[in-house]
């Protein structure tokens, strides 16, 4: 008779509400020309990741309370600037100003909530401060960008010192990105100075648990009348799965002893002696175990 094995959807999810705060791995400024403002320590885009200026290191309970201080002119620098090309008072996107961009790696894939970013300020808020975003989000380390969002501060709303969040409005799996600021909000109903250049004082992203992947059987193997599912995409860290089997899709029933974690998926056999059997992996432990 012969065996054929089926493999159906997982039962649960990868994605939880936004738990984590995300700090890029690596970060370039790509424009031709180069606008970025030199020789004041404004110009090193590392310190849009590095920390550099913030009161604390931050994570998801606390980048709230994270202060950022006002950008220096010192070495190493804390904040990054681009030039002003039509002078002061005027608007950078319309006196020459190209909207900068950045290519930003994440050292892992990450399912992608929000857009963090703390503002660029001197003694108070500043119109030089970026607001609106355009994220390009990548999975294959940057070589295509398939998804777009768009993301702004609400008119006349600076961040200055404090973290600004900008949610997607969906979840964006991504282990790269591309950002381009479009806008500082120039003469956009806000009373503070600036306008003529965009600047930023450091950025990070809220991702949900998991590794950015939905929770699926991604291969099987049978051999001597016993079915093994190899691999699982989409286990969160730290979390129980277990496997159920059946004969159709409507008699699913756990696999006593089954119980895996992600830090250990090693996933038991399964007689497959039947014209057609299923498996599927299932969050939490088998009941009865």
């Amino acid at each position: 008779m012969k065996l054929i094995l089926g493999i159906s959807l997982s039962v649960g999810t990868s994605l939880l509400p936004a738990s984590l705060l995300v700090t890029p791995k690596a970060i370039t400024y790509t424009n031709s020309p180069n606008q970025e403002v030199g020789g004041i320590n404004l110009d090193d885009e590392d310190n849009l990741i590095n920390g550099n200026g913030l009161s604390a290191s931050p994570d998801f309970a606390t980048y709230t309370t994270v202060t950022h201080t006002p950008a220096g002119f010192t070495a190493p620098g804390n904040a990054w600037a681009t030039i002003d090309p039509g002078g002061a008072a005027s608007d950078f996107f319309a006196t020459g100003g190209e909207a900068p961009v950045f290519e930003i790696t994440l050292d892992q894939t990450y399912a992608l909530t929000d857009f963090v970013y703390w503002g660029y300020f001197f003694s108070g808020t500043n119109g030089n401060e970026a607001r609106e975003f355009v994220l390009e989000f990548s999975q294959d380390g940057g070589t295509t960008f398939p998804e777009t969002v768009t993301v702004a501060a609400e008119l006349g709303d600076l961040a200055g010192e404090f973290a600004k969040t900008l949610p997607f409005g969906s979840v964006y799996n991504a282990n790269a990105l591309r950002i381009s600021v479009i806008d500082n909000h120039f003469d956009g109903g806000a009373t503070e100075g600036g306008g003529d250049r965009v600047g930023l004082a450091e950025i990070r992203f809220l991702a949900t648990e998991g590794s950015g992947e939905p929770l699926a059987v991604t291969g099987f193997e049978v051999s001597e009348g016993l079915a093994q599912i190899t691999s699982v995409s989409g286990l969160k860290d730290g979390a129980t799965y277990h496997l159920e089997t059946g004969t159709t899709l409507q008699d699913f029933a756990p696999v006593q002893g089954s119980d895996f974690t992600s830090a250990s998926p090693v996933f038991p056999t399964v007689e497959a002696t039947t014209a057609t059997r299923f498996l599927r992996v299932v969050e939490g432990a088998a009941p009865g175990n």
